[in-house]
Formats: C-alpha cells, sequence, structure tokens
C-alpha cells in the first residue's frame, strides 16, 4: 500500500523516535537501504549516528521512494527526501503545524485539564515503548 510521504514523516519520527528537526532535513543520501538504516547527520555533540529500521518501516521507505521517482525522477543524493519545493526540505513547523491539525481532526476524546498530544508526544511514546 503507497504510504504518503507526510505519513511517512509521522511514521519514522514515532518508530524511530526522531525529532521533527532530524526527520525534515533527512537526505537521500541518509537512507542505506541495503543495512536497513538511517544516517542522521550532525545530531547530539554534532555527531553522525545510525538507526535501524525494521523491514517494515523498510517496505514504507522504499515504496515512498518509488513513488517519488515515478513522480519525478531520480533524485540526487543531496536532495532532501520530504519536500514540497524541489530542493528545499518541508519545515519543522509545517510537519507541527500538520501534526496539530490532524490531531484535532479525530474525534478521541481529550479530557478537561489534559493537554492535546503534540508532535514531540510521538517521541516520548517511542522512548516508553522502547524501555517497556
Amino acid at each position: 500500500m503507497q504510504m504518503p510521504q507526510g505519513t511517512l514523516i509521522f511514521a519514522l519520527m514515532y518508530g524511530l523516535g526522531l525529532r521533527v528537526g532530524k526527520v525534515s532535513r533527512l537526505c537521500y543520501k541518509d537512507i542505506d537501504l541495503e543495512r536497513e538504516l538511517l544516517v542522521i547527520r550532525e545530531a547530539k555533540f554534532t555527531k553522525d549516528r545510525l538507526v535501524p529500521y525494521g523491514s517494515r518501516l523498510g517496505q514504507q521507505v522504499i515504496d515512498s521512494l518509488a513513488h517519488v521517482e515515478t513522480r519525478t525522477g531520480t533524485p540526487q543524493p543531496d536532495d532532501p527526501l520530504f519536500s514540497f519545493n524541489a530542493g528545499r526540505p518541508v519545515y519543522s513547523c509545517t510537519i507541527t503545524q500538520t501534526f496539530h491539525h490532524l490531531a484535532m481532526q479525530h474525534p478521541f476524546p481529550i479530557s478537561p485539564g489534559v493537554v492535546p498530544p503534540r508532535l514531540h508526544c510521538l517521541r516520548h511514546s517511542f522512548a516508553v515503548g522502547t524501555l517497556l
């Protein structure tokens, strides 16, 4: 099943615990399909880190890459993975606003005094799931 790129952004954030700024700056060269991992460049302390992903998320990445290739041709290694304008990555605030908009559209109840879900909650959910 084809996954829209916006959904892939949220899947990467939740599935790998990525921050919004890191996922927005991913480039095609940051994906290693053979070893099933992402290269997160200049993470904490300006060091690169390797983040492995499983076959399910890997298939979503492959499907998204194939979809982009059929629409726009073969991307260059330095091209942003997520972009509305060729050559420029999607802004972090655009991802955050999209998440907020989608969260407000869903009819799940939010109890009085409880803050609605925020994009960073995906990272927290990843961390809790990993610890459990």
